[in-house]
Protein backbone atom coordinates (compact mmCIF):
# COMPACT_ATOMS: atom_id res chain seq x y z
CA UNK A 1 0.00 0.00 0.00
CA UNK A 2 1.38 3.33 -1.02
CA UNK A 3 3.01 5.06 1.99
CA UNK A 4 2.75 9.14 2.01
CA UNK A 5 4.71 11.59 4.08
CA UNK A 6 1.84 14.04 4.96
CA UNK A 7 2.83 17.50 6.99
CA UNK A 8 0.93 17.96 9.65
CA UNK A 9 0.05 21.88 9.23
CA UNK A 10 -0.79 20.94 5.62
CA UNK A 11 -3.41 18.50 6.91
CA UNK A 12 -4.63 20.60 9.37
CA UNK A 13 -5.37 23.17 7.41
CA UNK A 14 -7.49 20.84 5.23
CA UNK A 15 -9.50 19.82 8.16
CA UNK A 16 -9.47 22.94 9.39
CA UNK A 17 -8.60 21.99 12.93
CA UNK A 18 -5.88 20.48 15.10
CA UNK A 19 -6.25 16.85 16.44
CA UNK A 20 -3.87 14.80 18.98
CA UNK A 21 -1.73 11.84 17.33
CA UNK A 22 -4.30 9.36 18.80
CA UNK A 23 -7.65 11.51 17.49
CA UNK A 24 -6.15 11.35 13.57
CA UNK A 25 -4.95 8.00 14.02
CA UNK A 26 -8.40 6.49 14.80
CA UNK A 27 -9.70 9.31 11.75
CA UNK A 28 -7.55 7.58 9.59
CA UNK A 29 -8.30 3.80 10.59
CA UNK A 30 -11.80 4.54 9.53
CA UNK A 31 -10.70 5.33 5.99
CA UNK A 32 -8.54 2.37 5.83
CA UNK A 33 -5.41 3.93 6.55
CA UNK A 34 -2.49 3.74 9.14
CA UNK A 35 -0.39 6.68 10.66
CA UNK A 36 2.34 7.03 12.49
CA UNK A 37 4.32 10.42 13.74
CA UNK A 38 7.57 11.44 11.90
CA UNK A 39 8.51 14.16 13.82
CA UNK A 40 6.90 17.40 14.36
CA UNK A 41 6.15 18.42 11.17
CA UNK A 42 5.77 14.97 9.35
CA UNK A 43 3.12 12.03 9.64
CA UNK A 44 3.51 9.12 7.85
CA UNK A 45 0.66 7.68 6.36
CA UNK A 46 0.09 4.09 4.98
CA UNK A 47 -3.51 4.56 2.83
CA UNK A 48 -5.27 1.90 0.87
CA UNK A 49 -4.16 1.95 -2.79
CA UNK A 50 -7.85 1.81 -3.81
CA UNK A 51 -8.45 4.99 -2.41
CA UNK A 52 -5.82 7.58 -4.78
CA UNK A 53 -7.84 11.09 -4.05
CA UNK A 54 -6.19 9.99 -0.27
CA UNK A 55 -2.48 10.81 -1.60
CA UNK A 56 -2.22 14.44 -1.10
CA UNK A 57 -3.25 16.43 2.48
CA UNK A 58 -5.88 18.17 0.17
CA UNK A 59 -7.74 14.58 -0.39
CA UNK A 60 -7.29 13.19 3.77
CA UNK A 61 -8.99 16.77 4.27
CA UNK A 62 -11.91 16.12 2.44
CA UNK A 63 -12.45 12.97 3.63
CA UNK A 64 -11.66 13.42 7.40
CA UNK A 65 -14.09 17.22 7.22
CA UNK A 66 -17.15 14.61 6.36
CA UNK A 67 -16.31 11.78 8.44
CA UNK A 68 -16.34 14.69 11.07
CA UNK A 69 -20.17 16.16 9.65
CA UNK A 70 -18.10 19.97 9.03
CA UNK A 71 -18.92 18.76 5.65
CA UNK A 72 -20.81 16.72 3.84
CA UNK A 73 -22.41 15.74 0.35
CA UNK A 74 -20.38 16.64 -2.87
CA UNK A 75 -18.00 18.99 -2.84
CA UNK A 76 -18.55 21.75 -6.04
CA UNK A 77 -15.54 22.17 -7.71
CA UNK A 78 -15.19 26.08 -9.15
CA UNK A 79 -14.40 25.81 -12.61
CA UNK A 80 -14.27 27.96 -15.51
CA UNK A 81 -13.43 27.44 -19.28
CA UNK A 82 -9.84 27.85 -20.46
CA UNK A 83 -8.78 29.97 -23.35
CA UNK A 84 -5.73 27.89 -24.39
CA UNK A 85 -6.00 25.88 -27.44
CA UNK A 86 -4.55 22.42 -27.81
CA UNK A 87 -4.21 19.84 -30.83
CA UNK A 88 -3.70 16.49 -30.36
CA UNK A 89 -2.05 14.56 -33.38
CA UNK A 90 -2.21 11.05 -33.76
CA UNK A 91 0.08 9.26 -31.92
CA UNK A 92 0.37 5.57 -32.53
CA UNK A 93 2.26 4.76 -29.19
CA UNK A 94 0.55 6.86 -26.56
CA UNK A 95 -2.56 8.42 -28.69
CA UNK A 96 -4.47 9.85 -26.02
CA UNK A 97 -4.22 13.00 -24.13
CA UNK A 98 -6.38 15.11 -21.35
CA UNK A 99 -5.17 18.45 -19.97
CA UNK A 100 -6.01 21.40 -17.69
CA UNK A 101 -5.38 24.32 -15.42
CA UNK A 102 -5.56 24.94 -11.76
CA UNK A 103 -5.64 28.81 -11.15
CA UNK A 104 -5.25 30.14 -7.56
CA UNK A 105 -3.06 28.00 -6.07
CA UNK A 106 -0.01 29.71 -4.70
CA UNK A 107 2.51 26.82 -4.17
CA UNK A 108 5.04 26.74 -0.85
CA UNK A 109 7.69 24.16 -0.17
CA UNK A 110 6.35 22.05 1.42
CA UNK A 111 2.83 22.19 -1.10
CA UNK A 112 5.44 21.38 -3.69
CA UNK A 113 6.78 18.37 -2.03
CA UNK A 114 3.32 16.77 -1.65
CA UNK A 115 2.40 17.69 -5.24
CA UNK A 116 5.19 15.55 -6.45
CA UNK A 117 4.51 12.80 -4.23
CA UNK A 118 0.72 12.87 -5.20
CA UNK A 119 2.25 12.80 -9.07
CA UNK A 120 4.33 9.95 -8.27
CA UNK A 121 1.79 7.56 -6.02
CA UNK A 122 -0.73 8.09 -8.98
CA UNK A 123 2.26 6.90 -11.22
CA UNK A 124 3.48 4.39 -9.48
CA UNK A 125 -0.71 3.07 -9.01
CA UNK A 126 -3.23 4.02 -11.29
CA UNK A 127 -0.63 4.73 -14.01
CA UNK A 128 1.42 1.52 -13.60
CA UNK A 129 4.68 2.67 -13.22
CA UNK A 130 3.71 5.17 -16.41
CA UNK A 131 3.03 2.18 -18.69
CA UNK A 132 -0.76 2.73 -18.37
CA UNK A 133 -0.79 7.01 -18.21
CA UNK A 134 1.52 9.68 -17.39
CA UNK A 135 1.46 13.30 -15.27
CA UNK A 136 2.81 16.24 -16.16
CA UNK A 137 2.15 19.51 -13.67
CA UNK A 138 3.66 22.67 -15.27
CA UNK A 139 4.05 26.23 -14.00
CA UNK A 140 1.35 27.92 -16.17
CA UNK A 141 2.40 31.30 -16.09
CA UNK A 142 5.87 29.80 -17.91
CA UNK A 143 4.47 28.39 -20.90
CA UNK A 144 6.07 30.13 -24.56
CA UNK A 145 2.46 30.06 -25.91
CA UNK A 146 -1.27 29.34 -25.53
CA UNK A 147 -1.23 27.05 -28.82
CA UNK A 148 -0.22 23.81 -27.55
CA UNK A 149 0.63 20.42 -29.31
CA UNK A 150 0.61 17.27 -28.60
CA UNK A 151 2.51 15.05 -32.12
CA UNK A 152 5.77 12.99 -32.52
CA UNK A 153 8.76 14.61 -32.25
CA UNK A 154 12.17 13.52 -34.04
CA UNK A 155 14.74 12.05 -31.85
CA UNK A 156 16.96 14.33 -33.46
CA UNK A 157 14.70 17.49 -31.42
CA UNK A 158 15.94 19.41 -28.90
CA UNK A 159 14.65 20.08 -24.89
CA UNK A 160 16.02 21.47 -22.01
CA UNK A 161 14.95 18.76 -19.01
CA UNK A 162 13.49 19.54 -16.01
CA UNK A 163 17.03 20.26 -13.53
CA UNK A 164 19.62 19.94 -16.43
CA UNK A 165 21.07 23.60 -17.27
CA UNK A 166 21.03 22.93 -21.34
CA UNK A 167 19.19 22.01 -24.57
CA UNK A 168 19.95 18.16 -25.36
CA UNK A 169 18.37 16.12 -28.11
CA UNK A 170 15.76 13.87 -27.31
CA UNK A 171 17.89 11.09 -28.21
CA UNK A 172 20.49 12.03 -25.57
CA UNK A 173 17.37 12.50 -22.90
CA UNK A 174 16.19 9.09 -23.07
CA UNK A 175 19.54 7.40 -22.76
CA UNK A 176 21.45 9.48 -20.64
CA UNK A 177 18.90 11.14 -17.63
CA UNK A 178 17.68 9.16 -15.07
CA UNK A 179 13.99 9.31 -16.29
CA UNK A 180 15.06 8.17 -19.96
CA UNK A 181 16.75 5.62 -18.69
CA UNK A 182 14.00 4.47 -17.00
CA UNK A 183 11.18 5.17 -19.16
CA UNK A 184 12.50 5.97 -22.63
CA UNK A 185 11.57 3.06 -24.05
CA UNK A 186 7.76 3.02 -23.18
CA UNK A 187 6.60 5.51 -26.14
CA UNK A 188 9.09 4.99 -28.54
CA UNK A 189 7.70 4.81 -32.10
CA UNK A 190 9.83 4.45 -35.58
CA UNK A 191 12.52 6.91 -34.40
CA UNK A 192 10.32 9.44 -32.89
CA UNK A 193 8.93 9.91 -29.19
CA UNK A 194 5.42 12.05 -28.15
CA UNK A 195 6.10 15.29 -27.35
CA UNK A 196 4.02 18.36 -25.67
CA UNK A 197 4.88 21.54 -27.42
CA UNK A 198 3.74 25.48 -26.31
CA UNK A 199 4.59 27.07 -29.45
CA UNK A 200 8.07 25.51 -31.00
CA UNK A 201 9.47 24.38 -27.66
CA UNK A 202 9.17 21.33 -26.08
CA UNK A 203 7.23 21.17 -22.83
CA UNK A 204 6.77 18.01 -21.93
CA UNK A 205 8.21 14.28 -23.19
CA UNK A 206 5.74 11.91 -21.58
CA UNK A 207 6.40 9.70 -20.70
CA UNK A 208 9.88 10.45 -19.21
CA UNK A 209 10.47 14.35 -18.52
CA UNK A 210 8.88 17.74 -18.14
CA UNK A 211 11.02 20.74 -19.94
CA UNK A 212 12.85 22.82 -17.29
CA UNK A 213 11.34 25.82 -19.04
CA UNK A 214 7.99 25.44 -16.62
CA UNK A 215 9.28 23.94 -14.13
CA UNK A 216 7.15 24.50 -10.80
CA UNK A 217 8.82 26.56 -7.50
CA UNK A 218 7.74 28.21 -4.46
CA UNK A 219 5.53 30.87 -5.75
CA UNK A 220 3.55 29.45 -9.00
CA UNK A 221 0.36 30.44 -8.35
CA UNK A 222 -1.11 28.27 -11.43
CA UNK A 223 -1.03 24.59 -12.82
CA UNK A 224 -1.00 23.27 -16.07
CA UNK A 225 -1.66 19.71 -15.58
CA UNK A 226 -1.42 16.85 -18.93
CA UNK A 227 -1.89 12.76 -18.57
CA UNK A 228 -1.15 11.10 -21.39
CA UNK A 229 -1.68 7.37 -21.67
CA UNK A 230 -3.57 4.51 -24.03
CA UNK A 231 -6.93 4.44 -22.71
CA UNK A 232 -8.96 7.79 -22.61
CA UNK A 233 -11.16 6.60 -19.64
CA UNK A 234 -7.90 6.22 -16.86
CA UNK A 235 -6.00 9.64 -18.29
CA UNK A 236 -9.54 11.57 -18.11
CA UNK A 237 -10.63 9.68 -14.82
CA UNK A 238 -7.30 10.94 -13.05
CA UNK A 239 -7.41 14.64 -14.41
CA UNK A 240 -10.79 14.47 -12.50
CA UNK A 241 -9.50 13.54 -9.23
CA UNK A 242 -6.22 15.34 -9.39
CA UNK A 243 -8.36 18.73 -10.24
CA UNK A 244 -11.02 18.18 -7.97
CA UNK A 245 -8.46 17.46 -5.01
CA UNK A 246 -6.19 19.97 -5.78
CA UNK A 247 -9.56 22.43 -6.23
CA UNK A 248 -9.71 22.03 -2.20
CA UNK A 249 -7.14 24.72 -2.08
CA UNK A 250 -9.52 28.09 -1.09
CA UNK A 251 -9.86 30.51 -3.94
CA UNK A 252 -8.58 27.79 -6.41
CA UNK A 253 -10.20 27.47 -9.93
CA UNK A 254 -10.24 24.66 -12.43
CA UNK A 255 -9.96 25.95 -16.02
CA UNK A 256 -11.13 23.59 -18.35
CA UNK A 257 -9.86 23.14 -21.66
CA UNK A 258 -10.56 22.00 -25.33
CA UNK A 259 -8.76 19.63 -26.77
CA UNK A 260 -8.86 19.11 -31.13
CA UNK A 261 -7.91 15.79 -31.87
CA UNK A 262 -6.86 15.25 -35.10
CA UNK A 263 -5.75 12.16 -36.76
CA UNK A 264 -5.44 14.04 -40.55
CA UNK A 265 -8.84 12.78 -41.75
CA UNK A 266 -11.55 14.05 -38.89
CA UNK A 267 -11.23 16.07 -35.64
CA UNK A 268 -13.05 15.48 -32.38
CA UNK A 269 -13.50 17.77 -29.50
CA UNK A 270 -13.41 17.45 -26.14
CA UNK A 271 -13.38 19.68 -22.67
CA UNK A 272 -11.35 18.41 -20.05
CA UNK A 273 -11.60 17.43 -17.27
CA UNK A 274 -14.93 16.03 -17.67
CA UNK A 275 -16.21 16.08 -14.01
CA UNK A 276 -18.46 13.34 -14.61
CA UNK A 277 -20.19 11.63 -12.04
CA UNK A 278 -22.32 8.77 -12.01
CA UNK A 279 -25.27 7.45 -10.00
CA UNK A 280 -25.85 4.05 -8.44
CA UNK A 281 -28.99 2.71 -7.23
CA UNK A 282 -28.64 0.68 -4.02
CA UNK A 283 -31.58 -1.28 -1.83
CA UNK A 284 -31.65 -0.42 1.55
CA UNK A 285 -32.06 -4.71 2.01
CA UNK A 286 -28.85 -5.00 0.36
CA UNK A 287 -27.01 -2.73 2.62
CA UNK A 288 -28.58 -4.17 5.58
CA UNK A 289 -27.71 -7.98 4.25
CA UNK A 290 -24.32 -6.96 4.12
CA UNK A 291 -23.18 -5.22 6.73
CA UNK A 292 -25.38 -7.58 9.39
CA UNK A 293 -26.93 -5.08 11.18
CA UNK A 294 -29.77 -2.38 10.89
CA UNK A 295 -30.04 1.38 9.93
CA UNK A 296 -32.66 3.37 8.97
CA UNK A 297 -32.85 5.30 5.75
CA UNK A 298 -31.97 8.39 7.55
CA UNK A 299 -28.67 7.02 9.05
CA UNK A 300 -28.14 5.96 5.59
CA UNK A 301 -28.49 9.07 4.20
CA UNK A 302 -26.62 10.82 6.99
CA UNK A 303 -23.46 7.97 6.44
CA UNK A 304 -23.47 8.83 2.53
CA UNK A 305 -23.39 12.21 2.99
CA UNK A 306 -20.48 11.94 5.59
CA UNK A 307 -18.41 10.13 3.24
CA UNK A 308 -19.12 13.33 -0.08
CA UNK A 309 -21.67 11.52 -1.80
CA UNK A 310 -25.09 12.84 -2.79
CA UNK A 311 -28.28 11.39 -2.18
CA UNK A 312 -30.36 12.19 -5.02
CA UNK A 313 -33.80 10.77 -4.21
CA UNK A 314 -34.75 8.12 -1.85
CA UNK A 315 -37.39 5.58 -1.98
CA UNK A 316 -39.11 3.21 0.56
CA UNK A 317 -36.54 0.00 -0.37
CA UNK A 318 -33.86 2.03 -2.17
CA UNK A 319 -31.46 5.15 -2.54
CA UNK A 320 -29.95 6.99 -5.46
CA UNK A 321 -26.57 8.07 -5.30
CA UNK A 322 -24.63 10.47 -6.94
CA UNK A 323 -20.66 9.74 -6.99
CA UNK A 324 -18.16 12.27 -7.01
CA UNK A 325 -15.78 12.21 -10.31
CA UNK A 326 -12.74 11.93 -7.90
CA UNK A 327 -14.24 8.20 -6.53
CA UNK A 328 -12.42 6.47 -8.91
CA UNK A 329 -12.91 3.35 -6.66
CA UNK A 330 -16.54 3.18 -6.38
CA UNK A 331 -17.45 0.74 -9.08
CA UNK A 332 -20.36 -1.29 -7.78
CA UNK A 333 -23.01 -0.72 -4.71
CA UNK A 334 -20.93 -3.29 -2.58
CA UNK A 335 -18.44 -0.34 -2.65
CA UNK A 336 -21.28 2.19 -0.98
CA UNK A 337 -22.01 -0.30 1.39
CA UNK A 338 -17.95 -0.33 2.66
CA UNK A 339 -18.17 3.27 2.42
CA UNK A 340 -21.33 2.94 4.72
CA UNK A 341 -19.61 0.57 7.15
CA UNK A 342 -16.05 2.74 7.33
CA UNK A 343 -18.50 6.16 8.00
CA UNK A 344 -20.60 4.41 10.36
CA UNK A 345 -17.30 3.34 12.35
CA UNK A 346 -15.81 0.09 12.28
CA UNK A 347 -15.19 0.33 16.11
CA UNK A 348 -19.07 0.88 16.12
CA UNK A 349 -20.26 -2.19 14.62
CA UNK A 350 -22.16 -4.27 16.84
CA UNK A 351 -20.67 -7.99 17.24
CA UNK A 352 -23.36 -10.43 17.52
CA UNK A 353 -21.79 -13.97 17.75
CA UNK A 354 -24.04 -16.48 17.00
CA UNK A 355 -23.32 -20.37 18.38
CA UNK A 356 -23.39 -23.17 15.41
CA UNK A 357 -23.96 -26.51 17.13
CA UNK A 358 -21.77 -27.72 13.99
CA UNK A 359 -18.94 -29.69 14.03
CA UNK A 360 -16.30 -28.95 11.27
CA UNK A 361 -15.48 -31.64 8.98
CA UNK A 362 -13.52 -32.58 6.08
CA UNK A 363 -16.00 -33.16 3.17
CA UNK A 364 -16.70 -36.67 1.57
CA UNK A 365 -14.64 -35.36 -1.75
CA UNK A 366 -11.82 -34.88 0.20
CA UNK A 367 -11.82 -38.32 1.99
CA UNK A 368 -12.13 -40.17 -1.34
CA UNK A 369 -9.37 -37.92 -2.61
CA UNK A 370 -7.33 -38.83 0.30
CA UNK A 371 -7.53 -42.57 0.62
CA UNK A 372 -7.04 -42.44 -3.26
CA UNK A 373 -3.72 -40.59 -3.13
CA UNK A 374 -2.26 -42.70 -0.55
CA UNK A 375 -2.77 -46.59 -2.07
CA UNK A 376 -2.14 -44.47 -5.53
CA UNK A 377 1.46 -43.73 -4.04
CA UNK A 378 1.34 -47.34 -1.70
CA UNK A 379 1.22 -48.63 -6.05
CA UNK A 380 4.49 -47.25 -6.73
CA UNK A 381 3.10 -44.05 -8.33
CA UNK A 382 4.43 -40.53 -8.14
CA UNK A 383 1.67 -37.88 -8.04
CA UNK A 384 1.85 -35.14 -9.60
CA UNK A 385 0.36 -31.20 -9.90
CA UNK A 386 -0.60 -29.89 -13.88
CA UNK A 387 -2.57 -27.27 -15.03
CA UNK A 388 -6.51 -26.97 -15.56
CA UNK A 389 -5.48 -25.70 -18.59
CA UNK A 390 -3.59 -27.08 -21.64
CA UNK A 391 -2.88 -26.46 -25.24
CA UNK A 392 -5.03 -27.63 -28.19
CA UNK A 393 -3.70 -31.20 -28.48
CA UNK A 394 -5.59 -32.08 -24.78
CA UNK A 395 -9.01 -31.86 -27.44
CA UNK A 396 -8.00 -35.38 -28.88
CA UNK A 397 -9.23 -36.40 -25.28
CA UNK A 398 -12.73 -35.14 -25.38
CA UNK A 399 -15.55 -37.65 -25.28
CA UNK A 400 -18.68 -38.09 -27.37
CA UNK A 401 -21.12 -35.39 -27.14
CA UNK A 402 -18.59 -32.93 -25.26
CA UNK A 403 -17.14 -29.72 -26.25
CA UNK A 404 -14.14 -28.66 -25.76
CA UNK A 405 -14.47 -25.43 -23.16
CA UNK A 406 -12.11 -22.42 -25.09
CA UNK A 407 -10.42 -19.67 -23.36
CA UNK A 408 -10.95 -16.25 -24.99
CA UNK A 409 -7.68 -14.56 -24.33
CA UNK A 410 -4.79 -17.44 -23.93
CA UNK A 411 -1.74 -15.96 -22.66
CA UNK A 412 0.44 -19.12 -24.34
CA UNK A 413 0.05 -21.73 -26.71
CA UNK A 414 -0.35 -24.36 -24.20
CA UNK A 415 -3.13 -22.76 -21.89
CA UNK A 416 -5.82 -22.20 -24.71
CA UNK A 417 -8.78 -24.92 -23.53
CA UNK A 418 -9.71 -26.48 -20.37
CA UNK A 419 -8.76 -29.59 -20.10
CA UNK A 420 -11.00 -32.65 -20.56
CA UNK A 421 -9.20 -35.14 -19.13
CA UNK A 422 -6.22 -35.72 -16.66
CA UNK A 423 -3.88 -37.65 -19.33
CA UNK A 424 -2.62 -34.73 -21.72
CA UNK A 425 -1.31 -33.17 -18.41
CA UNK A 426 0.59 -37.01 -17.76
CA UNK A 427 1.97 -36.88 -20.96
CA UNK A 428 3.32 -33.58 -20.47
CA UNK A 429 5.09 -34.26 -17.61
CA UNK A 430 6.18 -37.47 -19.49
CA UNK A 431 7.41 -35.40 -22.32
CA UNK A 432 10.03 -33.28 -19.69
CA UNK A 433 10.73 -36.80 -17.96
CA UNK A 434 11.31 -39.33 -20.79
CA UNK A 435 14.80 -39.25 -19.97
CA UNK A 436 15.01 -41.16 -16.60
CA UNK A 437 15.35 -43.98 -15.55
CA UNK A 438 12.29 -46.53 -16.68
CA UNK A 439 10.02 -47.33 -15.81
CA UNK A 440 8.29 -43.92 -14.97
CA UNK A 441 4.64 -44.14 -13.05
CA UNK A 442 2.86 -41.23 -12.79
CA UNK A 443 -0.58 -39.94 -11.46
CA UNK A 444 -2.65 -37.04 -10.59
CA UNK A 445 -5.65 -35.87 -9.15
CA UNK A 446 -7.42 -33.06 -10.27
CA UNK A 447 -10.76 -30.73 -11.94
CA UNK A 448 -11.64 -31.29 -15.93
CA UNK A 449 -13.83 -29.49 -17.98
CA UNK A 450 -16.05 -29.67 -21.04
CA UNK A 451 -19.74 -28.53 -22.09
CA UNK A 452 -22.44 -30.64 -23.10
CA UNK A 453 -25.26 -29.01 -24.96
CA UNK A 454 -23.94 -25.73 -24.46
CA UNK A 455 -23.89 -26.35 -20.71
CA UNK A 456 -20.03 -26.04 -18.76
CA UNK A 457 -19.58 -29.39 -16.65
CA UNK A 458 -16.54 -29.86 -14.15
CA UNK A 459 -15.35 -33.05 -12.95
CA UNK A 460 -12.90 -34.07 -10.66
CA UNK A 461 -10.91 -37.06 -12.05
CA UNK A 462 -7.53 -39.52 -11.08
CA UNK A 463 -5.31 -40.03 -13.65
CA UNK A 464 -2.43 -42.70 -14.21
CA UNK A 465 0.20 -43.23 -16.33
CA UNK A 466 3.06 -45.93 -17.13
CA UNK A 467 6.08 -45.34 -19.02
CA UNK A 468 8.13 -48.88 -20.32
CA UNK A 469 9.51 -50.34 -22.97
CA UNK A 470 6.86 -52.85 -22.18
CA UNK A 471 4.02 -50.93 -20.77
CA UNK A 472 0.86 -53.34 -21.15
CA UNK A 473 -3.14 -52.36 -20.43
CA UNK A 474 -2.54 -56.13 -18.15
CA UNK A 475 0.09 -54.44 -15.95
CA UNK A 476 -2.14 -51.01 -15.28
CA UNK A 477 -5.39 -52.87 -15.36
CA UNK A 478 -4.10 -54.71 -12.08
CA UNK A 479 -2.89 -51.75 -10.19
CA UNK A 480 -6.46 -50.06 -11.00
CA UNK A 481 -8.64 -53.20 -9.64
CA UNK A 482 -6.08 -53.29 -6.84
CA UNK A 483 -7.24 -49.54 -5.72
CA UNK A 484 -10.64 -50.14 -6.59
CA UNK A 485 -10.55 -53.38 -4.27
CA UNK A 486 -9.06 -51.31 -1.60
CA UNK A 487 -12.20 -49.02 -2.41
CA UNK A 488 -14.74 -51.70 -1.44
CA UNK A 489 -15.62 -51.58 -5.02
CA UNK A 490 -16.14 -54.82 -7.69
CA UNK A 491 -15.12 -53.41 -11.29
CA UNK A 492 -16.08 -54.74 -14.71
CA UNK A 493 -14.34 -54.37 -17.72
CA UNK A 494 -15.93 -54.17 -20.79
CA UNK A 495 -14.52 -53.23 -24.18
CA UNK A 496 -14.41 -50.00 -25.96
CA UNK A 497 -12.63 -48.01 -28.72
CA UNK A 498 -11.39 -44.85 -28.11
CA UNK A 499 -9.77 -42.40 -30.56
CA UNK A 500 -6.28 -42.09 -28.28
CA UNK A 501 -6.02 -45.11 -27.61
CA UNK A 502 -4.46 -48.13 -29.79
CA UNK A 503 -7.59 -50.20 -30.75
CA UNK A 504 -8.05 -53.67 -28.98
CA UNK A 505 -5.91 -52.78 -26.13
CA UNK A 506 -8.24 -50.59 -24.02
CA UNK A 507 -11.16 -51.39 -21.82
CA UNK A 508 -13.73 -48.99 -20.07
CA UNK A 509 -14.34 -49.60 -16.56
CA UNK A 510 -17.79 -50.46 -14.74
CA UNK A 511 -19.17 -50.67 -11.06
CA UNK A 512 -23.29 -51.69 -11.18
CA UNK A 513 -23.37 -50.33 -14.33
CA UNK A 514 -22.12 -47.21 -14.24
CA UNK A 515 -19.39 -46.26 -16.08
CA UNK A 516 -16.41 -44.49 -13.72
CA UNK A 517 -13.41 -44.89 -16.04
CA UNK A 518 -11.30 -46.44 -18.55
CA UNK A 519 -7.73 -47.89 -18.81
CA UNK A 520 -5.67 -48.51 -22.46
CA UNK A 521 -2.46 -47.81 -24.50
CA UNK A 522 -1.58 -44.91 -25.89
CA UNK A 523 -2.06 -45.00 -29.47
CA UNK A 524 1.35 -44.19 -31.23
CA UNK A 525 -0.09 -40.80 -33.24
CA UNK A 526 -0.76 -39.29 -29.52
CA UNK A 527 2.63 -40.22 -28.67
CA UNK A 528 4.32 -38.61 -31.36
CA UNK A 529 1.66 -35.84 -30.94
CA UNK A 530 3.14 -35.47 -27.53
CA UNK A 531 6.77 -35.75 -28.32
CA UNK A 532 6.62 -38.89 -26.43
CA UNK A 533 9.54 -41.65 -27.42
CA UNK A 534 7.99 -44.40 -25.12
CA UNK A 535 4.99 -46.59 -25.70
CA UNK A 536 2.58 -45.18 -22.40
CA UNK A 537 -0.69 -47.17 -20.73
CA UNK A 538 -3.14 -44.80 -19.18
CA UNK A 539 -5.83 -44.77 -16.78
CA UNK A 540 -8.40 -42.39 -15.68
CA UNK A 541 -11.16 -42.57 -12.88
CA UNK A 542 -14.28 -40.50 -12.37
CA UNK A 543 -14.31 -39.45 -8.54
CA UNK A 544 -17.14 -37.81 -8.43
CA UNK A 545 -18.82 -41.07 -9.63
CA UNK A 546 -16.34 -43.41 -7.31
CA UNK A 547 -17.50 -41.08 -4.64
CA UNK A 548 -21.12 -41.83 -4.82
CA UNK A 549 -20.61 -46.24 -4.67
CA UNK A 550 -18.49 -45.48 -1.86
CA UNK A 551 -19.67 -46.06 1.99
CA UNK A 552 -18.12 -43.37 3.83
Amino acid sequence: MPVLQIYKKRLAKFIEKEFSEEELSNLLFNLKSESRTIDNQLLEVEVNSDRPDLYISEGLGRAIKGLLGKKKGLFEPNTLIDNIEVLAEYVPSRPQIVIATIRGISLDDEDIKELIQFQEKLHLTVGRKRKKMAIGIHDLDKIPDRKITYKLASLNEKMRPLFIGRNMEIREVLKSTEQGISYGELSLYNGSHPAIYSGNEIISLPPVINSDITRIEPGTKNLLIDITGNDFYTISSTLNLITSVLNENHGSIIGKVEIVYSNGNEERKVLTPTLERKQIRIETEYIIKNLGFELSLNDITELLEKMRFKVASVSEDSINVIVPEYRMDILHKVDLVEDIAMAYGYNSIPLDFKYTPLDGRISDLTVVEKIIREVSTGLGFQEILGFILSGDDASEFIGENEEVIRVKNPVTETMKIIRPSIIPSLLYAIKESQHLQLPIKIFEIGECGYASGGIPITENKAGYAIVNEGASFEEMQSHIYSLLEILKLKPISKREEKSFLIKGRSASLFIEKERIGYIGEVHPRILEMFGVKYPVVVAELCIDKLKEKMEL
